[in-house]
């Protein structure tokens, strides 16, 4: 999936995803071109970040 299709099928903003891929919680499995991919499986990881945050 690149970034795109998985920011609009967990609802977060791309900036967060690149956040996270920066912060290591996420990893791209490459680009093609200007688009970063991620595998699939990144939404489960994704969903468990989101239950891990801090109250603010």
């Amino acid at each position: 999936m690149d970034l795109a299709e998985v920011a609009k099928a967990s609802g977060l903003p791309s900036s967060t995803l690149r956040y996270y891929e920066e912060k290591g919680l996420i990893q791209s499995t490459g680009r093609k071109g200007l688009r970063r991919f991620l595998k699939a499986d990144v939404l489960d990881r994704l969903a468990l970040i989101s239950t891990k945050k801090l109250p603010s």
